[in-house]
């Protein structure tokens, strides 16, 4: 199976600086440090109509608009026949995430 990635080229380095391994390594270390904090950001639950929603942060994922259109229907269809309170209250839920 062919890979849809482009080949990259394999950095080396023939005679590199001492200020060249200095910030290489600095480099390396703010990429690990990164990792270790986005593993400690929790993840939130997955969303029963989206599961690609699982994590904020995973390749800034849009909502497909399919998504939308489901979640207002049912919004619709829970605020039909409500008074004015009621139906702003179930509104301001699912704007929240909360149905």
């Amino acid at each position: 199976m062919k890979s849809n990635e482009p080949k990259r080229l394999t950095l080396a380095l023939t005679n590199p600086s001492k200020w060249v391994i200095e910030e290489l390594d600095a480099l390396i270390e703010e990429w690990r440090a990164r990792q270790e904090w986005e593993q400690r950001i929790p993840a939130s639950p997955q969303s029963r109509y989206c599961p690609m929603l699982d994590n904020g942060l995973a390749g800034g994922a849009k909502v497909p608009e399919a998504y939308w259109k489901a979640t207002a229907k049912e919004m619709l269809e829970k605020v039909a026949g409500k008074g004015p309170e009621l139906a702003t209250d179930i509104a301001a839920k699912y704007l929240q995430g909360i149905t």
